[in-house]
């Protein structure tokens, strides 16, 4: 029996050498996405290989340039092994300076000093090594500075390494930013203060008496003055008080006064004539002046125009006024709230104060402006409480002055006499320099 299974390759190779078979087209179909896809494959393969290449030769080219740039912007400095190569952003690094001179006297630098352990060749023996930096110390080793900014710079001696070891701040090579220390906020305010006050009145009385009083009365132009301190609680909030004095007063028109009336007076002296205000009762005591009024019945004594007259006795006219001034103490209570701040800053204030009576007189006006004093008013309150409301403007003048002005209106709470039911107001414009602290 013949083996041919032992020949199989000769039976190929000379009976099938020469035969082609074509596969089935529904064959052919199935590898032609597959050829693409491999080409596809290739394609991409090639591009992430090029990338790669590229980013190599970039990577290459940044660390072995040799060059480190300046942030500011400057020309760049060389990175060599005998000079500084980089200017150090610390505002303050100590810095240990050992000169080359100190390395030969005293030996080899300490075990802070970084050692490579391989062999160097003999022309880079005197490249120092690489030294190890901590947070506190730099310790440099400096032959002759290459680099320009520093070699022309005003450094100190130690900086050349020519001599002792010393220790030096970095700040003195470098120019340091100054830091902003933040502003300590003032809370008190102290201020002076004056204001013109003009003191009117609203009083409401059906007695037709008193109604024309009222009508002969009218507001004098007064002013107050005084210091103020105020504490600020907000950056718009802040509560403020002080001492301030106040002078008011009111005319009264159509009273005439005589003088020389001190011949025909009684001997017992006390108050010799009486003239009805709307503030209270005016008490004249001074016995040479003489007191008549003919259009209206306010004037009670024993001396009138009908047992008495003055240009029969040939009595001197002095004048056809009076005047009451008043004068009180008052401490105020404020709030003040900030609605604009800016140079011209704008508040709204509010509060309560307290005015304590402590003078209280009465004269007799001529139209030169002369006056004789003739008493006082009686039946006026010695403690008035008045509400205030106002608006201030400051505008600052440097870091702890300001200039104010401030019109206030006052309304106060009692009437302040004994007659009618109005209550009296004032308005007044306040200005004045405070100071911060």
């Amino acid at each position: 029996m013949v083996k041919y299974d032992s020949h199989i390759d000769v039976l190929f190779r000379d009976r099938l050498c020469d035969m082609e078979v074509l596969p089935p087209e529904s064959v052919w179909e199935n590898i032609k996405p597959v050829l693409n896809n491999r080409r596809n494959k290739g394609l991409f393969f090639k591009i992430a290989a090029g990338i790669a290449v590229l980013t190599s030769l970039g990577l290459m080219a940044y660390f072995y340039s040799g060059m480190v740039f300046d942030k500011t912007g400057n020309q760049p400095l060389s990175a060599t092994g005998n000079s500084l190569t980089a200017l150090f952003d610390a505002s303050y690094i100590n810095i240990n300076v050992v000169s080359e001179k100190d390395i030969q006297l005293n030996g080899p630098l300490p075990n802070t000093m970084a050692t490579d352990s391989r062999t160097e060749p003999d022309n880079v023996s005197n490249i120092m090594p690489d030294q190890i930096i901590n947070h506190n110390d730099v310790n440099l080793v400096f032959e002759e500075p290459e680099n320009s900014i520093l070699r022309d710079n005003n450094t100190p001696d130690e900086v050349s390494g020519r001599g002792n070891p010393s220790v030096i701040l970095i700040s003195e090579i470098l120019p340091v930013e100054p830091i902003n220390e933040t502003k300590k906020d003032k809370k008190w305010q102290l201020g002076a203060i004056v204001s013109p006050t003009y003191l009117s009145s609203n009083l409401k009385t059906a007695n037709e008496v008193l109604s024309q009083i009222n009508d002969n009365e009218g507001g004098v132009l007064s002013y107050t003055g005084g210091i103020s301190v105020s504490y600020k609680m907000s950056n718009r909030l802040s509560i403020q008080t002080g001492l301030y004095y106040s002078s008011l007063g009111r005319e009264i028109k159509g009273v005439t006064s005589y003088s020389g009336f001190s011949p025909y007076a009684s001997s017992k002296g006390g108050v010799i004539f009486g003239v009805e205000t709307s503030s209270g009762t005016v008490n004249s005591t001074n016995n040479d002046i003489f007191l008549s009024d003919v259009s209206a019945n306010r004037i009670d004594g024993y001396y009138s125009v009908d047992n008495f007259d003055p240009v029969k006795f040939n009595l001197t006219p002095y004048g056809d006024q009076l005047r009451q001034s008043f004068e009180y103490l008052e401490i105020p209570l404020m709030v003040r709230y900030k609605f604009i701040d800016s140079k011209l800053d704008f508040n709204i204030l509010g509060g309560m104060s307290y005015n304590f009576l402590i003078g209280n007189q009465t004269w007799a006006m001529n139209n030169k402006g002369s006056k004789v004093l003739i008493g006082s008013t009686e039946g006026v309150d010695h403690l008035l409480l008045s509400s205030s409301l106002g608006m201030s403007m400051e505008y600052e003048i440097s870091e702890n002055f300001s200039l104010n002005f401030e019109p206030h209106v006052r309304y106060f709470l009692n009437t302040g006499g004994d007659l009618g039911s109005g209550n009296p107001y004032t308005f007044g414009i306040f200005s004045g320099m405070h100071f911060k602290f």
